[in-house]
């Protein structure tokens, strides 16, 4: 059986190089927006050349793409690793909605990379490829929660009147980002002007939604 070549220092180092690469555009995406950003600005962050970003990305579209990747693919992960495939469909959907929130809370940049790809037009050109992998993630996120509606519906934690289970999938995404983005942006000011509790506000809000859903089992 043939031995496995170790990957050499060097290999290793411009896959170093290009993690930072991402980890530095995504906040100062986040932050600042992509018209705001050079790839300077990025290289400085990072802690390497210029050039070695140029190495990496061929521009900045290409290197916003990857950052959005590797964003979805993280909460993707999260779905996976914290919804019990044991539980009721209603209880899925709840913790799905969490578990998004929870990326707001755990790594804000990545949840503003994703909210700021929303608003974007589909890429083309050399991007393209980078565009269709991060729809294939979009499309295992999608099939989980109408998945969770169906399962409710099915296991009666969810009512079977409550609609068609892709359009309730997507409004519960709604809902969840929704809240997300306004506590992002908004949540000092409405501590400081109503005295909200923040995590009160998102227990709330999850109270509502099952209400809304619960079926007899909910």
């Amino acid at each position: 059986m043939p031995t496995r070549r170790r990957p050499t220092v060097r290999f290793v180092a411009r896959e170093d190089s290009r993690d930072a690469i991402v980890v530095a555009a995504t906040r100062l995406f986040a932050e600042h927006g992509l018209e705001n950003i050079t790839f300077g600005q990025i290289a400085k962050a990072a802690k390497i050349s210029r050039p070695l970003v140029y190495f990496h990305f061929s521009d900045q579209r290409t290197l916003f793409l990857e950052c959005v990747f590797r964003a979805t693919q993280e909460l993707r992960d999260r779905f996976i690793r914290q919804i019990d495939p044991a539980d009721c469909g209603l209880d899925q959907l709840e913790t799905m909605g969490r578990v998004y929130f929870g990326l707001h809370e755990d790594n804000p940049a990545q949840f503003q990379i994703l909210a700021m790809y929303e608003a974007q037009t589909p890429a083309g050109g050399v991007a393209r490829a980078l565009y269709e992998r991060i729809e294939v993630l979009h499309a295992e996120i999608n099939e989980m929660k109408t998945g969770f509606v169906r399962r409710g519906m099915k296991d009666g934690s969810i009512r079977r009147d409550v609609g068609d289970p892709q359009v309730v999938g997507t409004c519960l995404w709604a809902f969840s980002h929704g809240l997300a983005q306004l506590l992002a942006v908004k949540g000092t000011h409405l501590c400081e002007c109503f005295g909200l509790d923040l995590r009160s506000t998102v227990s709330t809000g999850f109270a509502l939604l099952r209400r809304s859903l619960a079926g007899k089992r909910g």
